[in-house]
């Protein structure tokens, strides 16, 4: 794999919860793979990030005070992978039709936070591959 598939993925955080956004970022201090973009506490604060930076990855509960997360990702033009976490089932559906890859029930579970982000770097990484392999071949 080449430097560039191998660089930090940046991750922009949202939830207006502020205990589970301090436990995103404890997590994200201890993993050499992922690198914080930021940390928002709104729909419009991501919103106004997103404007100006790209991510790799949005952690995202849907459920924020000023905005449906939902409808917040669903209006990018070109959404980065998502990961869901929230603390109602019937999230799981609005989940599935912005193809989040993955949707993760409050309390977090470190080891399946874990294996998401594994899942997520995965597929990143092989998209990074392939655009530089095109490239390459054009």
């Amino acid at each position: 794999m080449s430097k560039e598939v191998s660089k930090k993925i940046s991750v922009l955080l949202v939830d207006s919860d502020l205990k589970g956004l301090r436990e995103l970022q404890r997590y994200m201090i201890h993993d050499q793979r992922l690198e914080l973009a930021q940390p928002c506490k709104s729909g419009r604060g991501a919103l106004s990030f997103l404007k100006h930076k790209k991510v790799d990855l949005i952690i995202l509960n849907p459920a924020l005070p000023d905005a449906n997360g939902f409808d917040l990702i669903a209006s990018l033009p070109d959404p980065p992978a998502t990961i869901i976490v929230a603390d109602r089932k019937d999230y799981a559906y609005f989940a599935y039709r912005i193809q989040a890859i993955d949707y993760l029930l409050k309390p977090l579970s470190v080891g399946e936070l874990d294996q998401a982000i594994s899942r997520i770097i995965t597929q990143i990484n092989l998209v990074k591959e392939v655009k530089i392999l095109r490239a390459k071949l054009a």
